[in-house]
C-alpha cells in the first residue's frame, strides 16, 4: 500500500494534482473512449464499480475515507436485525422505535441476568468477605459480554450520558441502581453474618464498591485490547484496602 501525505494533500496544489493523476490513470482519451463504448460499458458497471473499490483500497488515504461503516452498532440497520431474527421489519417496530430501544433492552437483559443470579449469592455468600465481593463482582464482569460488544457497551454509556432525561437514560440509570443496590445488599448480609462490622454504613459502602467497578468498567470497554481478566485482577487488587477495614 502507498503512503499518501494527507497534510501536503490538502495544502500543496501540484501534489494533489499529481495524486489525481496517478490514482485515476486517467486522460482526455479516456474520456473519449468511455463516450465512445457506453452503450457496451453499462453491463460492466457493477464490475467497474468493484474495480474502483479495488483501486481505492490501494492508498491508505482512499481506503481509510472511502470505507464506509457496515458492522458494529452504527452499522446495523433495523433490516438487517429483522432479517437476522426472521421477523418482519413491522415486527420489531412494534416493539421498538429505534436501534436505541433495542440496545437498552439487551442491556437490561444482561442487567437482570446478573441480578438474577446474584440473589443466591447474597442469600448465602461466602464467609469471607474478600472472596463475596469477588464472587458477586465477577458474576456482572463475567457476564458483560455475553449479550454486548465493547462498542454496545460504549453506545449505552454515550446515550446514557448525553440523554440522562430519556427512557433510555432513566432506565440505564435503574439499571446501575439495582447493581449498586445489590451490593449494598450484599454488605448487610456479610454483616448479619458477624463478617463485616456493625457500625459500617452497608448503604455507603455498596455505593462506593459499585462506584469504582464501574469506573473500572468504563475504562475496560474504552479498550478493545483490555481482557476481563485484568479487569478482575485491578478491581480485586483495590477492594483488599476496603475489605481489611471492614471486614471483622
Amino acid at each position: 500500500m502507498k503512503r499518501i501525505d494527507e497534510n501536503r494533500l490538502e495544502t500543496d496544489t501540484l501534489y494533489r494534482v499529481g495524486y489525481l493523476q496517478e490514482f485515476m490513470g486517467f486522460g482526455d482519451e479516456d474520456v473519449a473512449a468511455i463516450h465512445g463504448a457506453a452503450p457496451y460499458l453499462a453491463p460492466l458497471v457493477p464490475t467497474l464499480v468493484n474495480a474502483v473499490y479495488d483501486k481505492l483500497f490501494g492508498y491508505d488515504a482512499t481506503k481509510r475515507h472511502f470505507v464506509p461503516r457496515q458492522s458494529g452498532y452504527e452499522g446495523a440497520k433495523i433490516e438487517a436485525i429483522a432479517a437476522a431474527a426472521g421477523v418482519s421489519i413491522g415486527t420489531i417496530y412494534n416493539y421498538y422505535r429505534n436501534k436505541g430501544d433495542l440496545l437498552v433492552a439487551i442491556v437490561s437483559m444482561e442487567v437482570d441476568e446478573v441480578l438474577n443470579a446474584g440473589r443466591a449469592l447474597v442469600a448465602e455468600p461466602p464467609h469471607d468477605v474478600g472472596a463475596a465481593l469477588d464472587t458477586l463482582i465477577g458474576i456482572y464482569i463475567e457476564h458483560s459480554l455475553h449479550y454486548l460488544s465493547k462498542e454496545m457497551w460504549r453506545q449505552a454509556m454515550a446515550i446514557s450520558t448525553q440523554q440522562p432525561d430519556s427512557p433510555f437514560g432513566r432506565t440505564y440509570t435503574g439499571l446501575d441502581r439495582a447493581l449498586t443496590g445489590q451490593l449494598c445488599a450484599l454488605i448487610a448480609r456479610l454483616q448479619e453474618l458477624g463478617l463485616v462490622r456493625r457500625a459500617a454504613d452497608a448503604h455507603s459502602l455498596g455505593e462506593l464498591i459499585f462506584n469504582n467497578m464501574n469506573m473500572m468498567f468504563i475504562e475496560f470497554v474504552k479498550r478493545d485490547e483490555a481482557r476481563i481478566s485484568e479487569l478482575r485482577a485491578a478491581i480485586r487488587r483495590q477492594n483488599r484496602i476496603l475489605v481489611a477495614a471492614i471486614a471483622v
